[in-house]
Formats: structure tokens, sequence, C-alpha cells
């Protein structure tokens, strides 16, 4: 069963996620405090300072100053590495991976809200999405969608309707973010199981991925959010935190 509030961290009491399956997500608050932001931009290396000041809007720029600074202090604490010390690599799609590997992870942010997932296991996508109201919900779910996503969405109580949309959205956009080839593969070529007494799954995937070769769990880390966390090897232990103040 999905938990709606998750207990509360600091960095330094996260677990490493040490085991196949085993994958720590943490929620933040992507609102950047002036009286932090220096130091959350003192724990960036030149590269990320030089692309959070090229951000026109203060949206981006707290969105990406909060995911990249919370991201070093979490693989800092895992990994027993100063923070601003850790170094980053960029594959051919411009994913981030952590130099010299052991840790996988993957950011998401959406209104305010952001989600870090970190494993040891291979490949991970985490996606979340505030629910809000969808100008042509119909029209987007037959572009994005399978047919039977789609009656899926026209199966159930018209007021239930934008959850379903942003339970499929949500799992399609972590496959796509663990699969690492991008929007490319295509969301309507992801096929997975929506409903609140349906479990997460994938049906169907394209290029010969194995459904069963992934596992997919649905997230609500706060009232009106939906997220998803999808992974290229079995879940084994899944643990859910918020970090409200992770910098003090």
């Amino acid at each position: 069963m999905p938990v709606p509030f998750w207990p509360e961290s600091v960095v330094e009491g996260l677990p490493v996620p040490r085991g196949a399956g085993r994958v720590v997500v943490v929620s933040f608050k992507t609102v950047v405090a002036p009286d932090v932001a220096d130091r959350m931009l003192a724990l960036l290396d030149p590269g990320e300072q030089e692309r959070w000041n090229r951000f026109q809007s203060a949206k981006a720029k707290d969105e990406f100053l909060a995911g990249r600074s919370l991201l070093r202090r979490v693989l800092g604490h895992a990994t027993g590495s100063r923070p601003e010390r850790l170094a980053f690599h960029y594959n051919a799609k411009g994913r981030p991976e952590l130099a010299g590997g052991g840790l996988a992870f993957n950011l998401s942010h959406s209104h305010g809200l952001g989600l870090l997932a970190v494993t040891e296991s291979g490949r991970v996508g985490v996606d979340l999405e505030r629910v809000r109201p969808v100008s042509d919900l119909p029209g987007l779910a037959r572009r994005y969608f399978t047919p039977g996503e789609v009656g899926d969405i026209e199966a159930v109580d018209t007021s239930c309707r934008l959850d379903v949309f942003y339970q499929l959205w949500t799992r399609k956009e972590a496959f796509i973010k663990a699969h690492g080839e991008g929007i490319a593969y295509g969301l309507d070529r992801v096929r997975v199981t929506s409903g609140v007494d349906v479990p997460p799954r994938f049906l169907g995937l394209a290029d010969g991925d194995d459904p069963a070769a992934w596992s997919l769990s649905h997230l609500d880390p706060a009232a009106e959010f939906h997220g998803a966390l999808a992974m290229d090897s079995p879940l084994a232990e899944m643990t859910c935190l918020h970090c409200p103040a992770w910098l003090v």
C-alpha cells in the first residue's frame, strides 16, 4: 500500500542501499531559501555552477541547485566522500553518472517538491508530478498512451481520471528515464498498469526489452502528488524518507 507521508530524516540518517534490488528514495523541497543558497552552491563543481548561472528563471535555478546539492550530500554520505569532491561524467544522452560507478541515481521535481532515488542495482528512474488540471486530457492521452490505457482512463469516474492519467504518465516517464534512451523511446511503447487496486507493473515494452526484467513502484511522497520508480532488476527493499532541512 502507498505511504502518503514519508518519515523525516537528515542525510546522515539515510541508509546506504547496499545489495541487489535495494533503493533509497528521498523527497525534498526545491524552493531554496536565500540564506542557504551560497552553501548549496559551494557544494557544486565549476561546471555545475556555470550551468546554474545560465538558468533564466528563479524556479529553474532553485530546482537545479536543490537537486544537485542534495545529490552530492547523499552520495557523499553513501560513499564516505566529501560532497564537493565527487566527480561526475555524462553519457551519450547527457545523463550524469558518478565517476567510478558503484551507485546509480535519478532526480525528478515538480512544483516545489523533488525526488532522488539511489541504488547499487543497475539502472533506476524516478518521476514526480503534482496532480493538476490538463487542458486536453483525452487528446493528450490518445497521443502518448496506448488504446488500452486510454480505455482505463475513460472507464473510471470523471473525478478520478486525473489520478489515473498521472499514474500512467509517471510510470512511463520513470521507465524512460531509467532506460536511458530518452523520450525518443516513446511513451506509447511503454505499457503499464493503473488503478488503486492493481499492482504497478509493466505489461509491454519495445525493442526487445523484457517487462518481467523490470520492477515498477508507485510513490506517494505528499498529498496531491503522484510518483513512480522503475528499476532494471527485481525490487528487494525500498526506503522512502523526507529530508526537509537536509543542509543543516
